[in-house]
């Protein structure tokens, strides 16, 4: 199994280096892939963020091979009670383009966002409290693509 996520690793550097050079043939296979719905699924992550003494803490994903996909869905903040939250979310491998940023998140209320992933795909969460203490930001991000 392990052998088998290496090669496709492999292969995706591989079809970066060549496509990077080429920007005819990667917008091809980016219509290609998108006219024939070749990447769709969904999922849910639970997000746990540490906060400083300030509010304030962040975490970065690892970096993905997304192929363009396009992803959505709702944001959901789980907890912790009471406060409110600024929550940025940004794409590092993009040069830091904004995925989502929303202020004065509450618990249990949802807030959508829509974004449209490049080759690669590696988020920065950041997120503030409004309590300026320490505690944890739990939330459940719901993902289809």
């Amino acid at each position: 199994m392990n052998e088998g996520k290496h090669l496709l690793q492999e292969v995706n550097d591989d079809v970066r280096e060549a496509l990077s050079s080429d920007s005819a043939a990667l917008q091809a296979l980016r219509e290609l892939l998108e006219s024939r719905g070749a990447v769709r699924g969904s999922g849910e992550h639970k997000v746990e963020i540490e906060t400083d003494e300030n509010g304030h803490g962040s975490f970065e994903t690892k970096k993905e091979t997304t192929w363009y996909v396009t992803i959505s869905d709702p944001v959901h903040i789980t907890d912790p009670d009471g406060g409110t939250w600024h929550v940025k979310v940004t794409d590092t491998a993009q040069e830091n383009r904004l995925v989502f940023e929303h202020k004065e998140m509450e618990k249990c209320k949802e807030y959508s966002y829509r974004y449209k992933t490049g080759f690669t795909c590696k988020l920065k969460i950041e997120v503030w409290w409004s309590e300026k203490r320490k505690t944890t930001f739990k939330a459940t991000i719901k993902y289809t693509y």
